[in-house]
């Protein structure tokens, strides 16, 4: 008897135990893919709904039955409103009008992830074939400032102009900037709300347009007509140094899909074959094979087979493919 009671006691406290680890885990989290920031709400203790704030709109959210797959890792099914199960008196004004008007859009069935990939705790949402949609990254900041610091990374290194100017940017803001140090800040707006990579030098708005071989630097002239900015002429064309790879930073760092989202889709796809370069990658394609063959970093292996990428190189190159469709 004694021992049934005990047993009994035991499943009550792991019981216990995994509520509490289940409220503590969906209970003010924060994630952004760029151009949406989602914040957690638990309701009971299976259901959750994600709060969400666009660039374009606000006071929404998305409901799911979570169920999880152990650790740290839950699979998440959306779920209509009518099926919430109960929910906490201290919700919040917000979340509670949002349940009782209508402004959940947990579409039925979908399917979200919440996993640990690589120390990264993230928000995977799929498409109907169960191919990766986008990836919502943790974060404690405003949205734009994650964003800028990707496209930091993204334009980050040395390059040289067709003059032999020399111009390198640092993701610590650093740069030497026509043979000249200086400092920068970078972003994806201009004045205006103008939708172009920017950076803000000594007062001056420089658009860069990314290629494959580095990046063009344009002017920009102030456009009264749209309240922003437009292109100037040509001020430098740009070619990155070939020493080290242009975009390590995606082994470590899963980047957000509106920062990839600036760029075209030949630097894109250049971008996703560089995470195989950097493993040895042999590729079929003779221009691709060219352009790594050049760089210094590449050493090819004999067998394709041996490359192998990691969680966040998978998840990079699944976010690429997203915009290169």
């Amino acid at each position: 008897m004694k021992r049934f009671i005990f047993i009994v006691a035991l499943f009550a406290a792991l019981f216990e135990t995994n509520a509490q680890q289940f409220k503590d885990y969906w209970t003010d989290y924060h994630w952004t893919n760029g151009s949406e920031m989602l914040s957690s709400v638990r309701l009971n203790a299976t259901q959750v709904v994600l709060v969400g704030n666009g660039y374009m709109d606000a006071g929404y959210g998305y409901l799911f039955e979570v169920k999880s797959l152990g650790g740290t890792n839950y699979e998440m099914r959306g779920i209509p409103e009518s099926a919430v199960k109960e929910r906490p008196q201290d919700l919040g004004e917000m979340v509670a009008y949002m349940l009782d008007n209508g402004n959940c859009n947990g579409d039925d069935g979908e399917l979200w992830q919440r996993r640990e990939v690589n120390g990264h705790d993230v928000l995977i949402k799929y498409f109907d074939d169960n191919t990766i949609s986008t990836v919502y990254l943790p974060t404690g900041r405003e949205m734009g400032e994650v964003v800028d610091d990707d496209l930091q990374e993204i334009f980050a290194g040395t390059y040289v102009s067709t003059t032999g100017k020399k111009f390198q940017f640092n993701t610590d803001g650093t740069c030497v900037f026509d043979g000249k140090k200086n400092t920068y800040y970078m972003s994806d707006e201009g004045e205006g709300g103008t939708p172009a990579l920017y950076i803000t030098l000594n007062r001056q708005y420089w658009e860069l347009e990314p290629t494959v071989d580095g990046m063009n630097i344009y002017k920009t002239v102030p456009n009264p007509d749209i309240d922003g900015l437009s292109r100037g002429k040509l001020y430098a064309t740009l070619k990155v140094a070939n020493d080290t790879p242009r975009w390590a930073f995606l082994s470590d760092r899963i980047c957000t899909q509106y920062a990839l989202a600036q760029l075209d889709k030949d630097v894109l796809r250049l971008m996703r074959n560089e995470v195989y370069a950097r493993h040895g990658y042999r590729f079929s394609d003779a221009r691709l094979q060219a352009h790594f063959g050049a760089c210094k970093w590449y050493k090819p292996v004999d067998d394709n087979q041996m490359v192998t990428l990691n969680g966040v190189e998978n998840l990079n190159e699944a976010l690429i493919k997203v915009i290169e469709r």
